[in-house]
């Protein structure tokens, strides 16, 4: 169980600005002690053992004395602390908030402030969120929505810059008004709209869609690496995702300094998991090749297709589904430039779930024309495999799916979680 402790905090604790401690209890109410966690690198490794805490200089600690190890946060793609979910359905005029970046979190509206809103959440009595840290807020957490629904999550995956979106709903009839989100409070808001101010009622309108570039953090993924390390994003037990960057602390704690500008005291069994955001890890379907071929033999060349299976469908290995990577047919060549900045290159290889067992096809990887990696012939049979390549001072990266024992039928080819990982420090 999951508790706010508002009183008999230590003085140092209690006299903090902006300062939100959270401890989880348990029924019984015995001490919370660190237990094992999973921690998986930017590169594909499993580290697993006991949570030491963060070290000065961005260092997690994992293992027991004298066997303790230190990871560099940028190093670190999850970590896995066990804590289980406990979801509950909230009021039906409980507020969803949508935090920047991908954070998320249920709460009430207490008050307007300038530039902002005060707001009430499961892991804080009293906090300020300002526009710039939100993304969205949604009002009536609990009603279903309908067409409202719809277009609210429509508006929120195509954020503009510059234009802010309220989405309300009066029986069957969504209406949308582009402007600029001036004020909000528990019952009303202003809203700039054609050169003038118009009031609204919080219990008619759905929800408020903020503008990406109101939302959007102002520093650049190097600053985040050498003033704070990592952005973080934080998964607590009671459902909250909370974006951020991890602090110093022992092994009894996770510490967290939030993009709104609070510092979270946080007990590792109401952690579920932290994943980061490291500008060193580039995926290659986020990125155009420099160079591509396609070709078929008894058909014509399929599309290459990102984020998705060469038929359009989620990528998915040996059961495992994978939200990042590239479907190709053999015969596929793609070249990305490197430019000499990247260090290794990572993938999941293998046959798409979808045609298993059939299937057969060859992988290869070269670096500026030197192979550096043959798979042989690889089939619908065969397990998925990991790639871990040393591409330092690598221009150009070509990846080749080529024709298998069974030519090209069914070769329907995952390059999953593909990336390039950047040089520790580089430019």
């Amino acid at each position: 169980m999951c508790v706010i402790i508002p009183v008999g905090l230590p003085r140092r604790i209690r006299s903090a600005p902006h300062l939100w401690v959270i401890a989880a209890a348990l029924l019984s109410g015995g001490t919370v002690l660190a237990g094992e966690i999973e921690v998986e690198t930017i590169d594909g490794r499993t580290v697993r053992g006991i949570y030491g805490g963060v070290a000065d200089g961005g260092f997690l600690q994992v293992g027991e004395r004298p066997e303790v190890r230190s990871l560099r946060l940028d190093e670190l793609s999850r970590i896995t602390f066990g804590a289980e979910i406990q979801p509950a359905d909230p009021p039906p005029d409980a507020t969803i908030f949508y935090l920047s970046p991908e954070g998320r979190c249920t709460g009430r509206l207490l008050a307007e402030v300038d530039g902002g809103i005060q707001v009430r959440t499961g892991f804080a009595a009293s906090a300020v969120l300002r526009f710039e840290h939100l993304a969205a807020i949604r009002f009536g957490a609990g009603s279903v929505g309908g067409s409202a629904r719809e277009v609210f999550e429509a508006e929120l995956s195509k954020r503009l810059p510059g234009t802010d979106v309220l989405v309300a709903q009066s029986g069957r009839r969504v209406t949308t008004v582009r402007g600029t989100l001036v004020a909000l409070g528990p019952q009303r808001g202003r809203f700039l709209f054609k050169g003038r101010q118009h009031g609204f009622e919080v219990a008619r309108t759905y929800g408020v869609v903020l503008a990406s570039a109101n939302s959007e953090l102002r520093i650049t993924n190097r600053e985040f690496n050498t003033a704070r390390g990592p952005l973080i994003l934080v998964h607590l037990c009671g459902g909250s995702r909370l974006p951020g960057w991890l602090r110093p602390c022992d092994a009894q704690q996770v510490v967290v300094d939030s993009v709104f500008g609070s510092r979270l005291e946080l007990a590792p069994d109401q952690v579920v998991d932290i994943t980061f955001r490291s500008d060193r890890v580039v995926y290659l379907s986020d990125t155009e090749p420099v160079g591509q071929q396609t070709r078929g033999l008894l058909h014509g060349p399929w599309p290459i297709q990102k984020d998705r299976s060469v038929a359009n469908k989620p990528i998915r290995l040996a059961g495992r589904r994978f939200e990042k990577g590239i479907g190709v047919h053999a015969r596929t060549q793609l070249v990305y430039a490197l430019q000499e900045k990247f260090e290794r290159f990572c993938a999941t290889i293998g046959i798409d779930d979808s045609v298993r067992p059939r299937g057969s096809v060859v992988f290869r990887v070269s670096g500026d024309g030197r192979l550096l990696f043959d798979s042989g012939p690889v089939g619908g049979r065969d397990e998925p495999r990991d790639l871990r390549l040393d591409v330092t001072g690598v221009n150009e990266l070509t990846l080749l799916v080529d024709y298998g024992e069974q030519m090209d039928l069914a070769d329907h080819a995952d390059w999953a979680n593909a990336r390039a990982i950047r040089i520790a420090n580089g430019e």
